[in-house]
This record gives C-alpha cells, sequence and structure tokens, in this order.
C-alpha cells in the first residue's frame, strides 16, 4: 500500500538501484542536520523529502466496495483515498570535493525519467518487498536548480529537483479495524404462522454466531 513514507522510501530506491551515482552516496528519507544528529554523514548525500500531503477530493467518498472473506462474505468496506505531494530531491556536496552536484542531479533525473508519465511510466519499485508500488498514479519531474549553504566549512554546494507525486491510500477496514458482522442465517415465520395483528420476531444469525436483537414487525 502506497503512502508517504513509502513513497519516499522508493524514490530513494529508485535512484540508488540506478547505480548511477557514486558508490560512497548516503541516502535519506528527510532532512539531514549536518550540524547535529546526522554530524557524521559525510557528502555526497542525496535526500528526498516531502513538506506536504495533500487529499486531492475532499468532497465525493472515498469507498470503493467490500472486502471479503473465502466463503463470499462481506466483512470489511474497501476505501481507496487519493492523494497529491510534492517531493524534494536535494543533492548535497562538499565545495572543494570530487563531486558535481549538477552533474549527480542530471544523473538522478535520468534514474527517475522511466518512472515519469510522459516517458516509459514504469512502476516504482515497493521498497518493502521485490515488487512494484501500484498504487502510484502520477510521477513526473519538475524544476530543478542549484540549492547552495555557505553557512556550513566548507560550504555546501547542492542541486535540487522538484517532483510531483499522485497516490493512493488503499484502508480494508476488515484488516485495519477488524472484520464487521455479516448475516449467516434469517429465521422467519413459515407460511400459515402469521396471524393478523400477531407480533412476529425475525432473529438474524450474525457472525461471530451472535444473535442480535430481534426486529419486530405486525
Amino acid at each position: 500500500m502506497a503512502g508517504p513514507g513509502t513513497v519516499l522510501r522508493s524514490i530513494k530506491e529508485a535512484i540508488k538501484d540506478s547505480d548511477r551515482l557514486p558508490s560512497a552516496t548516503s541516502y535519506g528519507t528527510f532532512e539531514l542536520d549536518f550540524q547535529g544528529g546526522q554530524a557524521n554523514v559525510r557528502p555526497p548525500v542525496v535526500e528526498i523529502t516531502t513538506v506536504d500531503v495533500i487529499r486531492s477530493d475532499t468532497v465525493n467518498t472515498d469507498f470503493v466496495g467490500y472486502s471479503q472473506d473465502e466463503n463470499g462474505n462481506d466483512i470489511g468496506r474497501i476505501y481507496r483515498a487519493g492523494f497529491e505531494m510534492p517531493v524534494e530531491v536535494r543533492i548535497v556536496t562538499a565545495e572543494g570535493g570530487d563531486y558535481d552536484p549538477v552533474d549527480m542531479g542530471g544523473k538522478v533525473r535520468l534514474a527517475l525519467y522511466r518512472y515519469e508519465d510522459r516517458q516509459e511510466h514504469d512502476p516504482l519499485p515497493d521498497p518493502d518487498g521485490t515488487g512494484i508500488l501500484a498504487d502510484v498514479t502520477h510521477f513526473e519531474l519538475g524544476d530543478g536548480g542549484t540549492d547552495d549553504d555557505f553557512g556550513m566549512t566548507p560550504a555546501l554546494r547542492g542541486w535540487r529537483q522538484e517532483i510531483d507525486v499522485w497516490f493512493e491510500e488503499v484502508i480494508d477496514t476488515a484488516e485495519e479495524y477488524g472484520e464487521e458482522d455479516y448475516v449467516v442465517t434469517v429465521d422467519s415465520p413459515k407460511a400459515g404462522e402469521e396471524e393478523a395483528g400477531t407480533t412476529i420476531a425475525i432473529v438474524y444469525d450474525v457472525s461471530p454466531n451472535q444473535a442480535s436483537e430481534a426486529d419486530e414487525y405486525t
């Protein structure tokens, strides 16, 4: 299932597995603090981050169907929510080092073009397995440019690449919140057993083997 963290890790794996960047490159799915917790990380570094996850449809229902057990009984509901997520890939190198951020930025674009809707439109890899991330519905490379930080010593030379990603997050209530009860049998009066003005109880036997309260009619 696609989600913000899964999508970021998928893009990271796509860049890393392309073997286009130097083997010394470090990768992260959050902004590194080179003066704090990540002071021991040495450039070159590739950061894949986002600051916004935008609900693409805030009006219509996300309900798309029911989940079923092996016997075909409806045990849950399936919702498919769409999101838009701007992603930034930031390449960080040290001034005077062996790595050119502009050159690395070009290699990142070449690594990701194959997933663009306008080009090969290959599915992104599933970072949690060997399959694909099927719930990504749109992938497009955007603008890029230099992104230098002269407040560090040595100065950090960088390149940023913007990406527009759309994905769908699928929720199966049976898996996430537990299976819903369903009707197993209905005990209703047989023909000829009813009399006018008599209250008759119809009892529904529901899963998991719990009798519901009687529904009465006259």
